[in-house]
C-alpha cells in the first residue's frame, strides 16, 4: 500500500514537521526531482533516527509519484549551513539514509550536492564516502564557497536562483506546514 501521512506516518509526525527532508516544486533542467535537506533542523531527541528515515521515504516517495521522476532521477542537494558544525553529521542517520537509497528504495539518484560542509568532515571525506557506499558517493558533489558562488554552481548544473530555498540565497520560502497540509488533502 502506498505510503501516506495519516497511515504511515502517523507516528513520526514531530521528524515530518521539523521541514529536515523537503521536495521542492521545481526540477532541474534534465527533469529529476530536488530534495533539499537541512541538517541543521535535526534535533533527535524530537524524533528517532528511524522516524526520520520514514519520513525521508515518505519524501522520496512523493518524489517517484511522478513517471518523469522514476525515469530521470532525484537531486539530492545537502545544506550544512553558513556556519556548519560537526554535530550535524550524524554519522548513523547518514549510514541508514545510504544504505536505504542503494538497497531498499529503487531510484536513480542523479547527484548529491553537499553545500557548506565542514572544515573537518573535508578531513574525513573518505570515511564519508565509505559510509554513503560507492553508488553514492561517485554522486556526490562537493560545493563550498558564499551562498552566491553556490547559487552559480547549481546553476550551472540546470538549478535556479528562483528555485533554490531562501536560506542558501534563493527566492523559494518553502512552507512546510503547507506542503503537509497538501499531502494529507491529496491523500484522502
Amino acid at each position: 500500500s502506498p505510503l501516506t501521512i495519516s497511515d504511515s506516518l502517523n507516528n513520526d509526525k514531530e521528524a515530518l514537521n521539523t521541514a529536515f527532508c523537503k521536495l521542492l516544486k521545481a526540477k532541474d533542467d534534465v527533469g529529476r526531482s530536488i530534495i533539499y535537506m537541512d541538517p541543521a533542523l535535526l534535533d533527535d531527541s524530537k524524533y528517532t533516527r528511524d522516524s526520520m528515515l520514514r519520513v525521508i521515504w515518505y519524501v522520496v516517495h512523493v518524489a517517484l509519484e511522478e513517471k518523469e521522476t522514476q525515469q530521470k532521477g532525484i537531486i539530492f542537494v545537502n545544506n550544512n549551513g553558513n556556519n556548519p558544525e560537526i554535530r550535524q553529521f550524524d554519522r548513523v542517520l547518514v549510514g541508514k539514509i545510504a544504505h536505504s537509497l542503494q538497497h531498499e528504495i529503487p531510484i536513480i539518484i542523479g547527484a548529491l550536492y553537499i553545500l557548506h560542509i565542514p572544515r573537518l568532515l573535508v578531513v574525513f571525506m573518505n570515511v564519508i564516502k565509505h559510509v554513503l557506499g560507492s553508488g553514492i558517493s561517485k554522486q556526490m558533489k562537493v560545493v563550498g564557497g558564499s551562498n552566491q558562488m553556490i547559487l552559480q554552481k547549481l546553476d550551472k548544473h540546470g538549478m535556479y536562483k528562483e528555485d533554490m530555498p531562501v536560506d542558501i540565497g534563493g527566492d523559494l520560502k518553502y512552507d512546510n506546514e503547507s506542503w503537509v497540509r497538501q499531502r494529507v488533502e491529496a491523500e484522502s
